[in-house]
């Protein structure tokens, strides 16, 4: 494998995959998977650094586990000298050790959206693509890379770090390019964690972690320094956590520089990738993940959705809604069980919210609105998800029964 100074080993995770919703989405448990590159294992640990499992899976011996990303209960795992990439449960059953195979030694990113899991080659300059059940879709979907080595996903864009320019692209997820030098001027970028509307980078050689705008403003490219050579990185609301694979720590800092522990978990065997499964996000964490503030009923884009909404709706309020985000918007329809015709309205609903009450109203005139309290009637996942947002985050369909000849219905949703 190419080492850049004195690292030999990369990581890297996307955003993290996971369901958890009011109504009938299991919970995660905001737990840290780590990968020990040196003795093939796979750690989980609480977020408090306490271990729940040290070898929770135990890899071929000098596999050398590297990247890391998690898609609902799952886990995928670049072994980079063995080529293949692992799919596990987040309980440490194996799903299939070879789910993919033949892989240079240099494949070692990893970032998934939806059913599809895309891998950096560093000799090769390119992203390949694969779905999550083991499929080549694209060798090369993305080429004329100068040694990739991290990736992470959020929405419909990839971001890329390149360890030899010292840059971070963008790419649409169909491998067309935003813009290749969104952020420029880095030294070794190895890890990126996207969160909200920010970009998080370690700089190997710099020391630093530096935060960005996913448009490509500089926040600060030194929001942390000091640091003896930051590996990997993953983030869970105002939290990162970074992997130091020379000294087998993992350090936890807060999104605005503050150090929690250098060491927060230590006696690692070089560890490299890590992964977060995400605790759930409140209102106000989402909109400091975005870089506003204001009333949940306040409509910065000026497109009558309020920010409470765009919350249960997962949609990005800095920007222009478009064809995808308005997708996610209630869509009425009817249905009949047994005898009964409903009116219903089926809504994308953001798998890390919580604390918020979504009731479903009925009127027949528009003026009077009463709470429909039948528990059957009440907000429930329709079984299908949106593979294009970054937790696959559930489709949920509320109803009312048809009665009268004229029938409305609407989400009343509210904070406590």
């Amino acid at each position: 494998m190419k080492s850049f100074g004195n690292l030999s080993k990369h990581c890297f995770g996307g955003l993290l995959a996971a369901a958890l919703s009011l109504v009938s989405i299991s919970a995660t448990h905001g737990q840290v998977f780590v990968a020990n590159n040196n003795n093939g294992t796979i750690g989980e640990y609480n977020f408090d650094g306490t271990p729940i499992n040290t070898s929770l899976i135990s890899l071929q011996p000098l596999s050398g586990p590297t990247g890391l990303v998690i898609s609902g209960s799952n886990l995928y795992v670049i072994t980079s000298l063995t080529g293949m990439i692992g799919e596990y449960t987040t309980s440490g059953t194996t799903v299939g050790a070879s789910l993919v195979s033949g892989l240079t030694a240099d494949q070692i990113g990893i970032a998934v959206s939806g059913s599809n899991l895309f891998i950096t080659n560093g000799d090769l300059g390119t992203i390949s693509e694969y779905t999550t059940s083991g499929t080549m879709v694209n060798p090369s979907l993305i080429s004329g890379l100068n040694s990739p080595t991290a990736i992470a996903a959020s929405g419909s864009h990839l971001f890329v770090a390149n360890a030899g320019t010292g840059t971070i692209g963008e790419y649409n997820l169909d491998g067309t390019t935003v813009n290749a030098s969104l952020i420029s001027g880095l030294n070794l970028p190895t890890g990126i964690a996207v969160s909200g509307s920010n970009l998080f980078v370690t700089n190997y050689n710099g020391g630093t972690i530096g935060e960005y705008t996913t448009s490509g403003a500089t926040v600060n490219a030194s929001l942390i320094s000091g640091l003896s050579n930051p590996t990997c990185i993953a983030v869970s609301g105002s939290n990162l956590f970074v992997t130091y694979e020379n000294s087998g720590e993992i350090g936890e800092y807060t999104t605005s520089g503050t150090t929690v522990s250098d060491a927060l978990i230590s006696g690692l065997s070089s560890p490299v990738g890590i992964a977060v499964e995400p605790l759930p996000q409140s209102f106000s964490d989402w909109e400091n993940s975005y870089n506003i503030s204001g009333a949940a009923t306040d409509t910065p884009e000026n497109d009558g959705v309020p920010n409470l909404l765009k919350y249960l709706y997962d949609i990005d309020p800095t920007v222009p809604m478009i064809s995808t985000d308005r997708a996610a918007l209630p869509v009425p329809g009817t249905t009949v069980v047994g005898n009964t015709t409903y009116l219903t309205l089926t809504y994308r609903q953001y798998a890390l919210e919580t604390g918020i009450t979504v009731k479903v109203q009925t009127s027949s005139d528009l003026k009077t609105w009463s709470d429909d309290i039948d528990p059957n009637d009440q907000p429930t996942p329709t079984g299908l998800t949106d593979a294009a947002t970054s937790g696959n985050d559930p489709f949920m369909q509320v109803r009312v029964p048809l009665t009268g000849p004229r029938q409305f219905i609407r989400l009343n949703v509210t904070l406590p």
